[in-house]
C-alpha cells in the first residue's frame, strides 16, 4: 500500500512540474512574441488578450510545421517497421536463413569440416585387415591466415545473431513502440555495426572486405564464403532499417 501512495506522490510532483514548465514556457512565448512585434519586452503581454492572440497567430505555422513534420515522421517510421517486421520482410528473411542452417550457418559448416581434417602427427593405420573399408582422405589443415579470417567471419556471425534477437525482440506488432522496444532497436543497430566493423579492415578498404579477402584464400570452404556473403547482403540491409529506426526515437 505504501509503495502505491508512493508512486501516487510521485507522479503527481511530476504533474505539477510539467504544468509549470508549460506555464513559463507560454509566457515566455508571448513575451518574445510581442518584442518580436514591437520591440518591448513586456512581462505582463500574457495578461493582455491582444497580446496572446498575436502570439498564437505567430506561432500558428511553426505549430503545423512541427505537425507536419511529425506526421511525416510517424508515416515514415511506420514504413521502415513495415519492411523490417512485415510478413517477408528483412527480419523474415534472415531468420529463415539462420532457421535452415540450426542458427548458426557459418558455425556449422566450419565445425563439420575441422572433424574432417588430419590431426597432426596422424599416423597411418598398421593393423588393418583386409576387410576393413579404407577411410576417405583427410584435408589438410588450413593456413594461420585462412583460420584468423573464418575466426573473425564466425565473431561476426556471432553479433549478427545477437542482432537478430534484439530486432525480433523489438517488434512493434503487439504493444507499439514502448521504451524497451526502442531500447532493442538500438541494441540491435549497435550488433549490425560490430558485423560491419568486424568484416572490414578499415582505413580506406571497402566495407566487408575481410569477406572477399577470405574468398581470395586458396584453402578457403566455399561453404563458409558463401554464408558469410548472404550475412553480408542481410546485415547491409538491417543495418539501415535499424539505423533509420533509432534516429527516429
Amino acid at each position: 500500500m505504501a509503495s502505491h501512495h508512493n508512486a501516487g506522490k510521485g507522479m503527481l510532483k511530476f504533474l505539477i512540474f510539467i504544468i509549470l514548465v508549460a506555464g513559463l514556457a507560454y509566457i515566455g512565448w508571448v513575451t518574445y512574441a510581442k518584442y518580436q512585434r514591437t520591440g518591448e519586452i513586456d512581462a505582463g503581454a500574457v495578461f493582455n488578450s491582444d497580446d496572446r492572440r498575436a502570439a498564437h497567430d505567430d506561432a500558428q505555422p511553426h505549430l503545423n510545421t512541427a505537425v507536419e513534420f511529425g506526421k511525416g515522421a510517424i508515416e515514415k517510421l511506420s514504413e521502415l517497421s513495415e519492411e523490417a517486421f512485415g510478413e517477408g520482410g528483412y527480419i523474415d528473411q534472415a531468420s529463415a536463413w539462420l532457421d535452415s542452417q540450426k542458427g548458426s550457418p557459418i558455425e556449422q559448416v566450419i565445425a563439420e569440416e575441422e572433424g574432417q581434417q588430419a590431426p597432426e602427427n596422424s599416423q597411418s593405420p598398421v593393423n588393418q585387415t583386409p576387410t576393413s573399408q579404407p577411410k576417405p582422405p583427410a584435408k589438410p589443415a588450413k593456413s594461420a591466415e585462412t583460420k584468423r579470417l573464418e575466426n573473425i567471419i564466425l565473431d561476426a556471425e556471432s553479433d549478427f545473431t545477437a542482432g537478430m534477437g534484439y530486432y525480433q525482440a523489438a517488434n512493434p506488432a503487439n504493444g507499439g513502440w514502448t521504451a524497451e522496444r526502442k531500447r532493442a532497436v538500438k541494441q540491435a543497430h549497435e550488433a549490425f555495426k560490430s558485423v560491419r566493423s568486424k568484416l572490414s579492415s578499415g582505413g580506406n578498404a571497402d566495407l566487408y572486405d575481410l569477406v572477399e579477402k577470405y574468398g581470395r584464400q586458396s584453402d578457403h570452404n566455399p561453404a563458409v564464403l558463401r554464408s558469410a556473403r548472404e550475412m553480408k547482403s542481410y546485415n547491409q540491409k538491417l543495418i539501415g532499417t535499424a539505423g533509420k529506426m533509432a534516429s527516429a526515437f
